[in-house]
């Protein structure tokens, strides 16, 4: 489609096709193959946590993205928390990335949950710098990276997760 608009001339100029142009461009650098943009943030303890430190110890790493507050991530952590257990033996990490504003939600939450890989935020909501990078406009959501940092797979959901963890661990 975009080739399509590119070549008739009226578009050329059209806000809403350069909008498209622009956002079609940022979603092929986060294509399976691509290189995923490495990253630090502060883990619960103000911590700072390089993402590339995390992806070389395992073989599949999913940073998922979520928040405290976020009824849809609160649900899906008990999956995520069984997949994790199924598969961290194998090679499986995760990374959190929180886009919580409040600590104290945050790292209740964490302990709520139950959830034993690491968390980092730079708590300032969705202006969250790693979730601006990684295009997120919408929570849960997760990226796959191999221990070079290459993106396998992204937008998966519970099924999708368990069938490419154990096809790829």
């Amino acid at each position: 489609i975009e080739k399509q608009f590119a070549s008739v001339p009226e578009y050329s100029d059209n806000k809403y096709f350069k909008m498209i142009q622009r956002v079609v461009a940022g979603q092929k650098k986060f294509s399976v193959g691509r290189e995923a943009p490495d990253f630090t943030q502060n883990d619960l303890n103000g911590n700072p946590l390089k993402f590339s430190d995390i992806y070389k110890q395992n073989k599949i790493t999913m940073i998922d993205f979520w928040a405290s507050w976020c009824a849809p991530c609160r649900a899906f952590n008990p999956i995520l928390r069984r997949l994790y257990y199924k598969y961290k033996n194998k090679g499986f990490g995760i990374l959190g990335v929180s886009l919580d504003q409040d600590h104290d939600a945050w790292a209740g939450a964490v302990a709520k949950d139950r959830l034993p890989w690491p968390q980092v935020s730079d708590l300032n909501g969705w202006k969250n710098n790693v979730a601006g990078t990684y295009l997120i406009t919408s929570i849960p959501q997760n990226i796959f990276v191999d221990s070079t940092g290459k993106i396998n797979l992204s937008r998966a959901e519970e099924d999708e997760i368990d069938s490419f963890l154990n096809d790829n661990l």
